[in-house]
């Protein structure tokens, strides 16, 4: 079965600008630490994965739909708008789509949702005729794992395939239940705020014994803490809206061209490639 990569753009453009130690500018006085940093990581994360296909997905400059359903939902991310050049990774941007464009790789920017159902959408349109990593930090990718789905969590030497077995490992359920988990637990990376005293322990409890959200209210009556009856009662708007924010399985299956996907050929050195645009030193 042949490997499709995969790569949430934005989660490894924040990984590798903040992991650089320093601040680094090239002759015409432009911040290209960024650039350096996500050309390399792609660089070695190819070469742990060895694709067939590699897709990478970026999130676009549109109006965020789940903040329709909750409008405190990533309000706690920093505005980069504000930002000046040397704090901001996006003025980075423009050159590393320049450089992907300079080495054939296929990228796509989001446009009517977020890079995450972008992603998730092709997972469902091709997950049964390929074997699918998908490199992103957010966690939020764990709920579409199966026997055909990974992710994978670059780390450099300590990088992490998250596998089916791995997970359930980790979290005592299926990672289909993830979004269960999150809804009681909330989010704090991206504000959705869970059921109050309800941590990964209780949450773990709860879907083992009754599994989904449906099923949790349908057999409220067997939970045997008053307090946490009551608090799962009153919250359950909250819950579905997180189960709604936080879902990834129910996107629309999104269709690739795969006669774009395999045109990058080959090894690169990242300051070739950036001396080649103009970009480097």
């Amino acid at each position: 079965m042949k490997k499709l990569l995969l790569i949430d753009g934005h989660s490894l453009l924040f990984q590798m600008y903040y992991g650089m130690p320093n601040k680094i500018k090239n002759k015409d006085g432009n911040y290209i630490e960024g650039i350096i940093g996500f050309l390399g990581a792609l660089r070695k994360i190819i070469g742990l994965i060895s694709p067939d296909y590699i897709h990478l997905v970026f999130d676009g400059e549109t109006n965020n739909p789940n903040k329709i359903l909750d409008s405190n939902y990533k309000a706690n991310r920093v505005d980069y708008s504000k930002e000046e050049a040397e704090n901001n990774p996006f003025f980075q941007l423009p050159y590393i789509y320049d450089c992907l464009n300079k080495l054939n790789f296929s990228f796509e920017e989001s446009v009517a949702c977020e890079c995450d159902d972008v992603i998730a959408g092709i997972v469902k349109k091709y997950q049964n005729d390929y074997k699918i990593i998908i490199c992103s930090k957010d966690s939020d990718f764990f709920q579409l794992i199966n026997d055909n789905v990974e992710v994978f969590r670059y780390a450099g030497k300590n990088s992490v395939f998250w596998t089916k077995s791995y997970f359930i490992e980790k979290y005592q359920f299926e990672p289909k239940l993830l979004v269960t988990y999150k809804s009681l637990t909330g989010d704090q990376s991206d504000n959705v705020k869970g059921l109050l005293g309800v941590g990964p322990k209780t949450a773990t409890k709860i879907i083992k014994d009754y599994g989904d959200l449906n099923n949790l209210y349908d057999n409220l009556d067997k939970i045997e803490s008053i307090k946490l009856k009551d608090q799962i009662l009153e919250n359950k708007d909250r819950l579905f809206t997180n189960h709604q924010i936080i879902n990834l399985m129910n996107v629309d299956p999104y269709e690739l061209d795969f006669k774009k996907l395999d045109v990058y050929i080959g090894d690169y050195q990242t300051i070739d490639v950036l001396l080649k645009l103009g970009i480097g030193y």
